[in-house]
């Protein structure tokens, strides 16, 4: 298989994550779902997995260490998706991702907090 087909068939399926995760609004009960088609159509599952890590940490992880930090948690995290970051969990960089406009960052860190344990 050639590497544009490749490349088309990755695209066709984050574009059909995408607009299924648009088109589903208020029907994620389930916040690993929900998790997961944002990191979909954010482009984030190539790295990160809703409850499993891959390049970077599992979603689940990072709800762990940034939920109960509340505003500051989140800018944590609201700086991280901007600006990249080193050395946070493990040798692995994460570039800053620009196709994550803040409006869809801030709904991204919504359901990454909605995986951490409910006391």
């Amino acid at each position: 298989m050639t590497d544009i087909r490749k490349w088309a068939g990755l695209l066709l399926l984050a574009g059909a994550g995408a607009a299924s995760a648009q088109g589903t609004k208020g029907q994620d009960r389930d916040p690993y779902l929900a998790m997961n088609r944002q990191l979909v159509a954010n482009g984030c599952h190539f790295c990160h997995g809703a409850d499993y890590a891959r390049v970077g940490p599992a979603m689940k992880d990072v709800a762990m260490v940034y939920a109960g930090q509340g505003a500051q948690g989140a800018a944590t995290i609201k700086e991280s998706i901007a600006k990249g970051s080193k050395g946070k969990w493990g040798p692995a960089m994460m570039p800053a991702q620009h196709q994550v406009t803040p409006q869809k960052a801030d709904a991204l860190i919504a359901a990454i907090l909605a995986l951490a344990p409910k006391s």
